[in-house]
């Protein structure tokens, strides 16, 4: 079978060739951005987990210091408790 003259292959092959590059290029771009989105997404959740361990830091401290304070005065009062001034003096501001 002759082929015809009104044929058009080769311009329909080369546009199928550049109908494909763009939806590669399309497919390519789509994943950029996506991936940029996850990267946001895990900077703000580093932020937010640095935040939190950082809370739960100074809520740790905070809790040692109140709880050696306690002691402390706890520690005076034993010491102490013969002389109510001296009991007075230092146990109320602790």
């Amino acid at each position: 079978m002759a082929r015809s003259l009104d044929d058009d292959a080769p311009r329909r092959m080369s546009d199928a060739d550049e109908q494909v590059s763009a939806d590669q290029q399309q497919a390519e771009a789509d994943d950029q951005t996506s991936l940029n989105g996850l990267r946001r997404k895990v900077k703000r959740m580093e932020r937010r987990l640095a935040r939190r361990r950082r809370r739960l830091r100074v809520v740790g401290i905070a809790l040692g210091v109140a709880g050696l304070a306690l002691l402390a005065g706890l520690g005076w009062t034993v010491l102490a408790w013969g002389s109510p001034s001296s009991f007075l003096r230092v146990d109320f501001p602790a």
